[in-house]
């Protein structure tokens, strides 16, 4: 066979796959399907058949309907940001075939509800999904923790572990995170009110006398080269621990070193025989350096973290 015939060959499969390309996004299935095959045929132990025989497969699993649902579907992915019309796409969605596009445009419009942060539509998108016969098991986790996600997100975040804990998704990441979060409802106020009674306890103490000397003793080169040593060895480790640690730390060892500089000037306004005020003291800086510990360690992401570790170590 000349040169040129054999060179011409592959031009026309390349030619064919471009046609079937274009024909599949303008949306004419049909033709692309047949477009492809003629590709397929052309030079069947090609790279470029074994790309028009995965487009063959892709488009064939999805044909049910004269593949009309999967135009559709195509459509909505091309504006599945604006509200209104994934409104309208959803409305049409219950009229397809059951089949893998359904599911698929179930997927499609419980994520983008969720992305949208439409929280209510999520819920109802994430059910409609879930009701879907024949989901995988991938298909089936996701349905299930959107759902979860999107219960918490309208603020029922018992609601969101309920649905978790009865599909048997109770000790996964997902889980976790929902019940960090309602320990937050209470923790973070808590460690708050904490934290802020001891600053004002403290401030209130240094008022009864000159602060300015009061704070050149509490502060004194000793004091500070004492607590840097306490707090900076367990700073160190955790920087050769591990990223994660170590951010935990860089937030935990300012905070900690201020209730202990405060906790230090307090006490130095106090005197010897005011026992059960120094107590009151001592008890106030651990509390308000658990509080500490717990903003740092939980908005660095290290608690979660600890949480996971604890379930599945």
């Amino acid at each position: 066979m000349p040169t040129s015939a054999r060179a011409a060959e592959p031009e026309a499969q390349s030619a064919l796959l471009d046609r079937a390309e274009r024909a599949e996004r303008e949306l004419a299935l049909s033709a692309a399907v047949e477009l492809y095959a003629q590709a397929e045929q052309a030079d069947a132990e090609s790279r470029l058949a074994r790309r028009a025989r995965s487009r063959i497969e892709y488009l064939g699993a999805r044909s049910e309907g004269g593949f009309a649902p999967l135009g559709e579907l195509l459509r909505a992915q091309r504006s599945a940001d604006d509200p209104a019309a994934l409104a309208h796409f959803e409305a049409k969605v219950s009229g397809f075939p059951g089949g893998r596009v359904r599911r698929e445009a179930r997927a499609l419009i419980a994520d983008a509800y969720l992305r949208l942060d439409r929280p209510i539509d999520a819920v109802r998108a994430h059910r409609a999904w879930l009701d879907e016969p024949n989901l995988d098991e991938a298909d089936w986790r996701r349905a299930t923790t959107g759902l979860a996600r999107a219960r918490a997100r309208l603020g029922d975040l018992t609601g969101s572990l309920e649905v978790l804990r009865a599909r048997g998704l109770g000790a996964g990441e997902e889980a976790t995170y929902v019940e960090l979060s309602l320990v937050r409802r209470w923790a973070r106020p808590l460690s708050a009110t904490i934290v802020t009674a001891f600053v004002l306890g403290v401030l209130r103490l240094a008022l009864r006398r000159r602060p300015r000397k009061l704070l050149s003793r509490a502060l004194s080169p000793a004091r500070l080269l004492a607590a840097s040593w306490v707090m900076g060895i367990p700073a160190v480790l955790a920087f050769l621990h591990r990223p994660e640690t170590w951010r935990a730390m860089s937030a935990f060892v300012p905070g900690a070193l201020a209730v202990a500089a405060a906790a230090s000037l307090a006490g130095t306004c106090l005197s010897p025989g005011e026992r059960r005020l120094r107590l009151a003291l001592a008890s106030a800086a651990i509390a308000a350096q658990v509080g500490v510990a717990y903003f740092a360690f939980d908005s660095s992401g290290a608690l979660f973290g600890w949480l996971v570790s604890l379930r599945h170590g």
